[in-house]
């Protein structure tokens, strides 16, 4: 069973308010692989394993991140209605807790007033809607409103 902080995270990516990836995974009915867990083997990664209607709502843990799998939808939050084809799905993936990213920002957004060292440092986060924090004069502040496509 995921940790609890591992189920904040997948809830936050099945919204749409993760950290990577393109598009959103909006919340879907689960298949039979709402409560498996998926673990990839050695040298692979979550994206690499199965994602299908077979395995929605399955979760996969590797290295520094949690991953979800469910149905990819439009950034624009435009309803493309049903044209017939079947639904495309991914695994959408998050930063775990204390995981920093490669451009030195934290994995996970840090939440507004909390302590940061490098005042230089702007950090991006979201899929569709990003937001830009800034650490200034030794905390995090947002640069302004998420901005989203039309």
């Amino acid at each position: 069973m995921p940790s609890k902080g591992a189920l904040s995270l997948l809830f936050s990516l099945a919204l749409g308010c993760g950290s990577a990836g393109a598009g959103s995974v909006r919340a879907v009915t689960p298949g039979s692989g709402a409560m498996q867990t998926v673990t990839p083997g050695d040298g692979e990664s979550c994206e690499q394993m199965p994602c299908d209607a077979d395995h929605a709502g399955a979760t996969c843990a590797a290295d520094q991140q949690t991953c979800v799998c469910g149905v990819v939808s439009s950034c624009t939050g435009v309803d493309m209605g049903d044209d017939g084809r079947p639904p495309r799905y991914a695994w959408r993936c998050g930063y775990n807790e204390g995981v920093v990213r490669d451009d030195g920002c934290p994995g996970r957004m840090p939440a507004q007033g909390s302590a940061c060292d490098d005042s230089t440092r702007r950090c991006s986060y979201g899929h569709c809607c990003i937001e830009t924090m800034a650490c200034e004069d030794g905390t995090w502040s947002s640069t302004g409103p998420a901005e989203c496509p039309p």
